[in-house]
């Protein structure tokens, strides 16, 4: 299951960061890794843990980006978080990626305005 942030709205602000030429990569970088940190944390806060001593799967929530596609998420270690959010035929589905992201994609959009604004010195 992949979601996506689609910016509306943005326009001028996306050609703006474009005339930039080559800084605009390392900008655009840096605004995905922002908004991206908002949806991570948010994921993080809501996976299950146990209370067990031992790393729990809220411990291994990452960010990997690649070709101006953020990917966040439970780290492979932690393959068991599919059955949670999805279920199985014999456990009920115990979503919390989906929902983490419904709620702070907007907050994940502004953060990467702002951080492209500021970058842009405006």
């Amino acid at each position: 299951m992949g979601a996506e942030i689609t910016f509306s709205g943005m326009d001028e602000l996306l050609r703006r960061l474009e005339q930039l030429g080559e800084q605009s990569e390392t900008v655009k970088k840096k605004a995905l890794e922002e908004g991206a940190e908002v949806i991570r944390a948010e994921i993080e806060s809501n996976a299950k843990r146990s209370n067990i001593n031992h790393e729990h799967m809220a411990d291994g929530i990452i960010t990997n980006i690649k070709d101006d596609v953020a990917v966040i998420g439970p780290g492979a270690e932690f393959y068991y978080s599919h059955f949670l959010e999805f279920g199985t035929s014999k456990m009920a589905a115990q979503p919390f990626m989906g929902p983490s992201f419904e709620r702070k994609k907007e907050e994940a959009k502004e953060k990467m305005a702002e951080v492209i604004r500021r970058e842009l010195g405006l």
